[in-house]
């Protein structure tokens, strides 16, 4: 999202439906907004100081949602080989019915995967000056998520 300080790395136009953009706009303005984001935000120099801190807290599945449409659009377009690989019709379908179940993945799983960047070098580079990693891991016949701004970090097990 652009409020992350992303200015480049974006879906084309028409790539998600009007439906589905509104859907999720609604979900990421209350991960946006929660206390833990804003204030990494700040901190990063991404908001104002003076912006208030919305009382509101984030629920489990407003993150995995977020996280998951993270995940989705960023192997949609940076990695066609591994969208290829895996069935994302199905975890669309659950992202789009609200049925996201996945758990975050505890440090002592993931701690000796070997996570690799989604985006390519251009696209890495502009969004780590952002302080954001987007990466994946096949590890144990399972594809992982790990998304990362700031000093937060998040671990999700797709397949």
């Amino acid at each position: 999202p652009r409020s992350l300080g992303n200015m480049h790395y974006i879906l084309a136009k028409g790539v998600v439906c009007v439906r589905c953009n509104n859907k999720f706009g609604l979900i990421e303005n209350r991960v946006l907004s929660s206390p833990m984001i804003l204030q990494e935000r700040q901190r990063l120099g991404l908001l104002k100081q003076t912006h208030p801190a919305v009382e509101n807290d984030l629920m489990d599945t407003d993150w995995k949602a977020f996280l998951l449409k993270m995940a989705i659009e960023s192997i949609y377009k940076s990695n066609q080989r591994l969208w290829q690989q895996y069935d994302f019709e199905e975890l669309i379908d659950k992202l789009m019915t609200g049925q996201v179940h996945h758990s975050n993945i505890n440090k002592d799983v993931y701690q000796h995967f070997e996570f690799k960047s989604i985006p390519g070098f251009i696209h890495r580079f502009r969004l780590q000056n952002n302080r954001i990693l987007l990466q994946y891991a096949k590890a144990d016949s399972h594809l992982y998520f790990k998304f990362q701004f700031g000093r937060v970090m998040s671990v999700l097990k797709l397949f």
